[in-house]
């Protein structure tokens, strides 16, 4: 992956707590907040490719 990940931690509004975010470098000066978490089992993986291959299709790009 480009960039590094680096451990923030930001409050929360949502839940008025701190919480721990891993960020990306890379996206973080490009787009803004974001928050990376580790795949676990087989199935956070499908979902996870799923959402991806949606959103692929959608913009119209072929997929090899």
């Amino acid at each position: 992956m480009v960039g590094e990940i680096v451990e923030t931690k930001d409050y929360n509004t949502n839940e008025h707590k701190m919480k721990t975010a891993h960020q990306n470098t890379y996206f973080l000066e490009r787009y803004g907040r974001n928050d990376f978490e580790p795949l676990g089992t087989a199935d956070e993986v499908r979902r996870s490719l799923g959402y991806l291959m949606k959103y692929i299709e959608k913009s119209g790009e072929r997929l090899i």
